[in-house]
């Protein structure tokens, strides 16, 4: 593997990553909280004045613009390593 490629392999890897562990802390948040984790801005009571709800509904937004994690390791192996096509 030369080292663009390693490096496209791990950017992809680690974005993936970070997308991933943002939401399962969102979802440890959430479930802290309790019923005032789903309520949203403006919401009497709600926890961290409505951004925990907030980042609920939003965490699974950066995996899906950025593409699905297995797209991205599809690319990488197909376009970078030269492996032929899964599909």
């Amino acid at each position: 593997i030369d080292l663009q490629t390693h490096w496209v392999m791990k950017f992809i890897e680690d974005v993936m990553k970070d997308t991933e562990r943002y939401q399962q802390a969102v979802g440890w948040f959430q479930q802290m909280a309790g019923a005032e984790g789903l309520l949203g801005f403006h919401a009497d009571g709600a926890a961290a004045d409505g951004w925990i709800d907030y980042d609920a509904r939003h965490a699974p937004v950066p995996t899906i613009y950025g593409g699905t994690t297995e797209i991205n390791r599809n690319n990488v192996a197909e376009r970078h390593l030269g492996l032929p096509r899964s599909r």
